[in-house]
């Protein structure tokens, strides 16, 4: 199979089971991989992978490991910037490395799930509400659904550090 081919049959079976990836999918995207080791598409795909799964033979520093080997193939793909974004922020919570993977990839063309991510870093961080605000709003993707929600939980202190919260109690 080709890179694309194993990209979408990937993704189909992936919305298809609407449910946890299985070992199926991870040892489809090793394969991938094998078959294209030049692939960082396939790396991001398999970090994605082993964070939503439950298949002991991962560790969650194998999602991360996965995203910097993308960044290793191609280190202009904004996708594993985003993945690694989030995932210093759910996961390590190193706030500071989360934002500086959101910026990158903002940078290089992310989306929208870029700015989300940025936004609710920034908020964790404890920076000026309407700063966030109005990275938001200058965004291109202003006007969608997901910024829109992130906004609105900005305004709402949703995402301030909990020591803020706090003191304005």
């Amino acid at each position: 199979m080709t890179e694309t081919e194993y990209i979408e049959k990937i993704r189909g079976e992936w919305r298809a089971k609407c449910t946890e990836p299985t070992g199926e999918l991870l040892h489809l995207v090793e394969q991938g991989i094998q078959n294209h080791p030049g692939s960082a598409k396939l790396h991001c795909m398999r970090g994605d992978l082993i964070q939503l799964s439950d298949d002991s033979a991962y560790k969650l520093e194998d999602a991360l490991a996965s995203y910097e080997q993308a960044i290793e193939i191609d280190a202009k793909f904004a996708e594993a910037h985003e993945s690694i974004g989030y995932y210093c922020d759910v996961i390590s919570q190193d706030l500071k490395l989360a934002e500086a993977a959101f910026r990158r990839a903002i940078e290089l063309g992310a989306g929208a799930d870029s700015y989300v991510g940025l936004a609710r870093v920034l908020a964790e961080l404890g920076h000026n509400t309407q700063e966030i605000l109005k990275l938001l709003d200058e965004s291109p993707f202003r006007d969608t659904t997901k910024v829109l929600e992130i906004r609105s939980d900005i305004e709402k202190g949703t995402w301030k550090p909990k020591t803020s919260q706090k003191q304005t109690e």
